[in-house]
């Protein structure tokens, strides 16, 4: 009932295996119109009063283990068949405090889900 996905180091997938329900089979009948991507990055360098979103202040912002693992949860989705094939319309960082992070930590995001979701320019 499952889709067993393998990603190699240079980031690259292949599917290992494919057993597919009665689940799956609904889900690979599932639309695949384009979505919208949020990725949230939960550091801040401060608390502001006011705010309510889930947004931490840490000694230090694991900011390459945190890229690191936005990229793993992508690679997960990019092997479900409901989000397979799929492409993305819009992007949006919120959080926290998305400038935390360096310019390059984002690019990898984005090129991550430019290469697993094209970004579709039509939007």
């Amino acid at each position: 009932m499952a889709t067993y996905c393998g990603f190699k180091p240079d980031g690259s997938s292949g599917v290992v295996a494919s057993i597919v329900g009665q689940y799956d089979r609904a889900m690979m009948a599932a639309q695949h119109d384009p979505f919208s991507l949020y990725v949230h990055i939960p550091y801040c360098i401060s608390k502001c009063p006011y705010c309510d979103f889930n947004s931490h202040v840490v000694p230090e912002i694991p900011e390459a283990n945190y890229t690191d693992a936005l990229i793993q949860e992508l690679n997960y989705y990019a092997c479900m068949n409901h989000w397979r094939g799929r492409s993305v319309q819009t992007i949006f960082f919120g959080g926290g405090t998305p400038s935390t992070f360096q310019p390059s930590s984002i690019a990898r995001i984005l090129e991550r889900a430019n290469v697993l979701f094209p970004i579709d320019s039509a939007f």
